[in-house]
């Protein structure tokens, strides 16, 4: 009965791995990134999925773990300070992220923008995250969105100057 279950277990672990390589290669057909484990690859793999349905341009994998980081942070954060009223991840992608990369072919390259009320960084942090030539100032009233957007911009890893 062991051995039978110790096959069972790894037939469904090949079978998961196999859908979520198919998965990867539904959006992209690039370079296969590692990560440590299944459980960290599948989400980012439906969010990759997601966000190449609705964004039809190219997106290479890293600007995806940087959108994927972020919309966690903002679902995380959400529930303690009330950022916006779009939590679902489909949601997020489409109604966040896109619309905010809607302007992105009309703004030329090393442009400086300022994103005035910004929130919860929308679409001062979708622009930097696929431009990274752009200078952007994110501006709000509110300390407690600010120190989101702090720890938004250490989590992706964005360029931080101060003036």
């Amino acid at each position: 009965m062991l051995s039978l279950f110790r096959r069972y277990s790894v037939f469904v672990l090949r079978t998961t791995f196999y859908f979520v390589a198919k998965l990867h290669n539904l959006c992209h057909k690039g370079e296969w990134w590692y990560l440590n484990n299944i459980k960290k690859a599948a989400p980012l793999l439906y969010f990759k999925k997601d966000f190449c349905l609705y964004f039809e341009e190219e997106i290479d994998d890293n600007k995806i773990q940087k959108f994927y980081d972020y919309m966690n942070l903002l679902v995380e954060w959400n529930k303690k300070i009330n950022l916006t009223a779009i939590t679902e991840e489909k949601d997020i992608i489409l109604k966040h992220f896109v619309d905010s990369l809607t302007v992105l072919k009309y703004i030329k390259e090393d442009k400086s923008i300022v994103d005035v009320g910004t929130g919860a960084g929308f679409p001062g942090i979708p622009l930097a995250i696929m431009n990274d030539s752009l200078k952007i100032t994110l501006v709000d009233s509110l300390n407690k969105r600010i120190n989101f957007l702090n720890e938004v911009i250490k989590a992706t890893i964005l360029m931080v100057t101060h003036d």
